[in-house]
């Protein structure tokens, strides 16, 4: 099945023709999520912990202005990615969601499978056809850099 309101799906690449079961998936619309049968414990606390840290930041500087670019010549270097985190303690709600998060996750069985999944073999086939498609169109399309002489 499709889900209850399924989207209309519209190709604007005369490249890409989509499949009947391409189409079937897209159309149940941005929201949708396909479901993996086995989650990778590794995967999933590197993400939460990745997420944490936005949350942080994004609490931390809430409310503040940012400083104007000014035109100095440091202003245009390339920055480099940063690792900082603000300190627990500034929001102890904020540590006591994290907190509770983390409790939680860790309770989780990560040796169990799922035994149901909201994507048919046809549908899981067709997606990964698609990505292998696009994968390949997209290293087609990238060009090495010139060798210097």
């Amino acid at each position: 099945s499709s889900g209850p309101n399924p989207c209309h799906v519209s190709n604007i690449s005369p490249e890409l023709p989509l499949s009947n079961t391409e189409q079937s998936v897209l159309s149940r619309g941005l929201t949708f999520v396909p479901l993996r049968l086995h989650l990778n414990e590794f995967c999933v606390c590197h993400d939460v912990e990745l997420f944490f840290r936005r949350f942080r930041i994004q609490a931390f500087f809430h409310g503040k202005e940012s400083s104007p670019h000014s035109d100095d010549r440091f202003s245009r270097l390339q920055r480099t990615p940063s690792s900082w985190t603000p300190r627990h303690g500034h929001l102890p709600a904020f540590d006591l969601f994290i907190l509770n998060s983390r409790r939680d996750i860790n309770r989780l069985n990560f040796s169990t499978s799922l035994t149901f999944s909201n994507l048919s073999l046809l549908n899981i086939n067709s997606v990964q056809s698609a990505l292998t498609y696009l994968i390949s169109r997209l290293l087609s399309t990238l060009t090495p850099p010139p060798i210097p002489n």
